[in-house]
């Protein structure tokens, strides 16, 4: 089944053209202009070296755990698409 990610700025991702997915700390400016300082994001690299970020959390525990959650969402197989933005995804 196809697997599609919904980045932080709603944008559709076919799971199959990602490369890597990693924690990284930095700065996050979003395509609105916001610009927030020292956050740990969720980001995932594509087969042409496109940068997308899935996520943006105040510490490193809640974006392992969002890393975490989403390998596990991505080994069951039950749903075709998942959005780091909502809570509650399991």
């Amino acid at each position: 089944m196809a697997k599609t990610l919904i980045t932080l700025d709603k944008k559709l991702v076919n799971y199959a053209n990602i490369v890597s997915i990693s924690v990284e700390h930095g700065d996050y400016s979003g395509d609105d202009g916001e610009e927030i300082s020292s956050v740990y994001e969720l980001i995932a690299f594509d087969v042409t070296n496109s940068m997308h970020v899935l996520g943006v959390y105040e510490d490193r525990l809640k974006a392992v755990e969002a890393n975490n959650k989403l390998k596990s969402w991505l080994e069951c197989e039950a749903f075709g698409v998942y959005d780091l933005n909502v809570e509650g995804n399991d």
